[in-house]
Order: structure tokens, then C-alpha cells, then sequence
């Protein structure tokens, strides 16, 4: 068994937020009960609480010892006893953070997600003499670090202590719960950071830029003029008039859109604990992009958000349109390599992205007969004022190439229930262009006398193709990786038939099998995998 730790103030929610338990003493005592060794961050239920209840006998002193011996086993498994401090050499420190770099810029480009590409828009032309750069993250740094980034903690203690606001909801007692000497030396650790403009930190620090920065490094004999127009939220200032002007002087308009994240600090559109009823575009993103679109020249639009956003409003409006998430401080230069054709995008969308909130809850794993998963028979095929299905679907992205597929096998139409099934297909760059293909199996279990997601994604394999190439891919799939919920509550898997599905997103399916799961229905009782195999060949 590996070691188990909370998430934060997880043991005081037992008592004070969810209310299983009377009090501290009895959240500790179920927490160590469960198996949870370490308490983050405070101690509540742990600390000196947990040792008056061993001492008293109401906590057997064996569970104390089993976390503690499972926290000391992996503490020296990790080597921690034998470099028990991290290195304090600045120069060690500079190297070791800039090994992550290169990772980082990778992925950065592999996420870029082309959503809509209307007659080849996408990449721009390099001889283009005056771009306009328009929406509230055309010169912005800042946005493509969201929560759980070192920036975005920074801005977090820029908001304790300038008052913007007081503490997160629902931890107003950790700063209580404090050292005074671990506050003076956090503040003294950040002080210099607090007191430069949070864009100059990133450029200095990481080397980060903005979508314009990029742009003019991408393109450097262009003119790239930039017009914000209007903030992220409704409630900032707006100027669409000086968008609009810049955009009517333009070659193209590449308008930078999306929303901010942050933890718990103001003026955001989403982080941890924090999130919006409507989740389309802001009024004023949709007003600018319209206003923008109306000038006639032709306008691509860029994305960065970390969830799904209805973009229904917009994406009439414009030709061309990238999701870039936040990806951190190579997030514009891959943006702009993918605007000018540098970067293949090559991302696929892990969400759904819904015509309108009111479809909300909606993903492609729904049961089949729920949700836009209907069949012919259904009285329910769409909505009154709109169809009932996702504006993009999970696994959607397209590419500057086009791939064709081809080849479907299975090793065997039948497959006992405590096996693996393979399946193969061919994957061919059918463009003029080298591009990657993300190739997504799914599943769809049926007949089991209970109601299955209409469409499981158990497999996916990323190709590199030069163009004209082909790869042959092979998922192993187990069938324990098919388990579920069963009528009398076991974990298990029965016989029957199986959809298999293969293709370029979860509704863009190029080919078609199946086969039937045989012999005995079995209760896995814990024994699930959870990824298939994938080989490319």
C-alpha cells in the first residue's frame, strides 16, 4: 500500500464543512481509520489532537504506527534521509528549473487546438504588412499562468496584501494557524516579487511574452498594432471603437480572447473554488468580436481559458478559431507558430464545448439514450431553439494536413471476460504537409441489463507523419479496463456485444468493429486497468 495524504484542510472538512464528524478528535479518528497517513496543510484532526486520542485509547496505537511506517518507507525509498534539504545554490537552482523548459515549450505547441478552419485561413500569410492584435489578452503575460503556478500564488499574497481580498473562503484560519516566524519569512521571501508589476516579472523571470510579442518575432517585418477593446470581465473598461479602428487599417485581425484564471483574487472568471453560472464568452468579448468582425477584415480568433466556454456567439463570426488553454511561458510563441504555420496544431480538446450553458451537463462518455446520445427512436432529437448536440466535441481538433484511415482488425470476435482484446488500424498523412494525428479507440458496452456510456475513450496513440507516410497502430485493451457498477453494487463485468469505434475525435469516427466479451460475468474486486497498451509500428 503507498502512502495517502490530504489535500488541503481535507480532516477539518469532515467536521466543519461536511459534518460526519462532532469534532476534531473524531475527524482524525475516521481519517487514520480510512488509511490517510499525512494531514495537509494544518494539523486539525492530527497533531496533538490525534496523540491525545491514542494515549486515551479511543485510536489504536497500530494505526499510527502503520502510517507512520508507510510515510518513513517512502521518505527513504525517495532518498530523503540521505539529502534531507534541497539545494540552497542558486546556480543548482537555475539549473534544475530550467531543465523543465523544453517539456514545457513542447507541450505548449502539441495543446494548441485548431477548433474551425474555414477555406484554409489557417496558417497566415508571412508577407502580410499590418496586423491588428485586439481582446483583452493581446499584450497580457499574465494569463497563461493560472492556478497552481508560482505567478498565480504570487498575485494571490498581491491580493492578501493589498486588501483587495481578505483570505480564501473557507481557510480564513490558516494564517491564524501560522508561525509568526513562517510569515515573516514568506513575506520577506516574496517581498521583491510583490513589488513589480506581475507582466515585467514573468518577461524578466521566465522569459514569458505576450500573443503581440510573439507575433512581431514571428512575423518582424509586419506592423502589429494592438487595441485591447475590452477586459476579460463585462465590468472593465471597454473601447471597441479604438478595436475597430485598428482592425479597419488591418491586413488580418487575430482577436485574443478567453478568460482569467486565479486563486481566489479578483477580477478572475475561474480557478480553484471559484467559477460562473453562464459559462459563454463575456457580453462584451462577444460584442468586441462582432463590432471587430463587421469591419470586413478577415479575423481569426484565439482562445485561452482552462474550461469549457460556449463560443456559439463568436464562432459565426469568424473563419478561423484556436483553443489555447494557458500553457504557461511558451503558451504565445507556440499560438503564434501555429497562426503562421510554424506549428502543426495537432491538440484535441479534453472537454466538451456545448452550444449553450442550458446543455449542461454534457460530455461523450453519456449513457446511451441521455444526453445528444439518441437514437432514431427518441422523441427527445434536439432542442426547441437549438440542436441537442456539443458546438465541439471531446477529442475534436483539426490540422493544417488531412489524415485517412483504414484497415480495422480485431485479433478475435470473441474475447474472454478475463482477457484482452487488440485492435489495429492504419493511420496515412493524405496532405501535402508533415502533421501529428492523435488516434482515439472508444468502446461502447451494450446489453448488459444496465445503461453504459454510449462511448468510452480506451485508447490513444499521437503519429508523426511526414506527409504521404502511414503508421499501423495496435491498442491492447483488457476487459477489466470495461468494469462497472453492477445491480447488486460489485465492481464487475459481464458477457456481451462491444462497439468498437476509431477515429479523429469522439464524433469523427472513420471506422467500425466489434465483438463479443464471453464467459462468466466476474466481480473484479479492485482489479481494474485503467489505460491500454498502444504500439506504433
Amino acid at each position: 500500500m503507498t502512502e495517502t495524504l490530504s489535500d488541503y484542510d481535507t480532516v477539518r472538512h469532515l467536521h466543519q464543512r461536511l459534518g460526519v464528524a462532532r469534532d476534531a478528535e473524531e475527524a482524525g479518528r475516521l481519517a487514520i481509520a480510512a488509511g490517510l497517513d499525512v494531514e495537509l496543510a494544518m494539523a486539525y484532526g492530527y497533531g496533538p489532537t490525534l496523540a491525545q486520542a491514542v494515549h486515551r485509547g479511543v485510536v489504536p496505537a497500530e494505526q499510527l504506527d502503520q502510517a507512520a511506517w508507510r510515510v518513513l518507507r517512502d521518505k527513504f525509498a525517495l532518498g530523503l534521509f540521505d539529502r534531507p534539504y534541497a539545494d540552497e545554490d542558486p546556480v543548482v537552482i537555475s539549473e534544475v528549473a530550467a531543465q523543465g523548459s523544453d517539456l514545457s515549450a513542447r507541450l505548449a505547441r502539441q495543446s494548441v487546438t485548431l477548433l474551425k478552419n474555414d477555406d484554409g485561413v489557417l496558417p497566415l500569410r508571412r508577407d502580410l504588412r499590418r496586423i491588428a492584435i485586439v481582446g483583452p489578452h493581446a499584450d497580457g503575460v499574465s494569463v497563461a499562468f493560472p492556478t497552481y503556478t508560482y505567478p498565480a500564488m504570487l498575485e494571490m499574497f498581491r491580493a492578501r496584501v493589498t486588501g483587495e481580498r481578505g483570505a480564501m473562503p473557507g481557510t480564513e484560519h490558516m494564517a491564524g494557524d501560522m508561525p509568526p516566524e513562517a510569515i515573516s519569512l514568506l513575506r520577506q521571501t516574496i517581498a521583491g516579487a510583490l513589488g513589480t508589476p506581475i507582466d515585467e516579472y514573468l518577461r524578466d523571470n521566465y522569459g514569458a511574452q505576450s500573443l503581440a510579442d510573439a507575433v512581431r518575432l514571428a512575423v518582424p517585418d509586419a506592423e502589429v498594432i494592438v487595441a485591447a477593446g475590452c477586459g476579460v470581465l463585462d465590468e472593465e473598461p471597454a473601447d471597441i471603437a479604438a478595436a475597430v479602428t485598428a482592425a479597419s487599417d488591418a491586413d488580418v485581425v487575430i482577436l485574443a480572447l478567453g478568460g482569467r484564471a486565479g486563486w481566489f483574487t479578483p477580477r478572475i472568471s475561474e480557478g480553484e473554488g471559484c467559477d460562473t453560472a453562464d459559462i459563454d464568452l463575456p457580453a462584451n468579448q462577444v460584442a468586441l468580436v462582432e463590432a471587430v468582425a463587421a469591419t470586413g477584415t478577415p479575423c481569426v480568433g484565439v482562445v485561452c481559458t482552462g474550461r469549457p466556454m460556449a463560443l456559439t456567439a463568436i464562432a459565426g463570426h469568424l473563419p478561423a478559431l484556436l483553443y489555447g488553454y494557458y500553457g504557461g511561458q511558451h503558451a504565445a510563441a507556440a499560438m503564434a507558430g501555429a497562426l503562421f504555420g510554424d506549428v502543426n496544431p495537432a491538440g484535441k480538446l479534453p472537454i466538451t464545448i456545448p452550444r449553450h450553458s442550458g446543455q449542461v451537463p454534457i460530455y461523450h462518455g453519456q449513457l446511451t439514450g441521455s444526453g445528444y446520445h439518441r437514437t432514431g427512436q427518441d422523441m427527445h432529437q434536439g432542442y426547441l431553439d437549438m440542436p441537442s448536440t456539443p458546438l465541439y466535441t471531446f477529442g475534436h481538433g483539426l490540422s493544417y494536413t488531412t489524415f485517412g484511415y483504414a484497415d480495422l482488425e480485431l485479433n478475435a470476435r470473441e474475447v474472454d471476460s478475463e482477457a484482452a482484446v487488440t485492435v489495429a488500424l492504419t493511420v496515412t498523412n493524405t496532405g501535402e504537409r508533415a502533421g501529428e494525428e492523435v488516434v482515439q479507440l472508444y468502446f461502447s458496452d451494450q446489453a448488459t441489463g444496465l445503461e453504459r456510456p454510449a462511448r468510452e475513450l480506451v485508447g490513444f496513440a499521437r503519429l508523426d507523419l511526414p506527409a504521404g507516410a502511414a503508421a499501423t497502430v495496435e491498442f491492447t485493451v483488457r476487459m477489466d479496463q470495461l468494469g462497472y457498477l453492477g445491480l447488486d453494487g460489485d465492481f464487475i463485468l459481464e458477457p456481451g456485444p462491444v462497439q468498437v469505434l476509431a477515429g479523429s475525435s469522439s464524433s469523427d469516427i472513420r471506422l467500425r468493429g466489434a465483438f463479443d466479451i464471453v464467459g462468466k460475468t466476474v466481480v473484479l474486486d479492485g482489479r481494474r486497468s485503467y489505460l491500454s497498451q498502444a504500439t506504433i509500428r
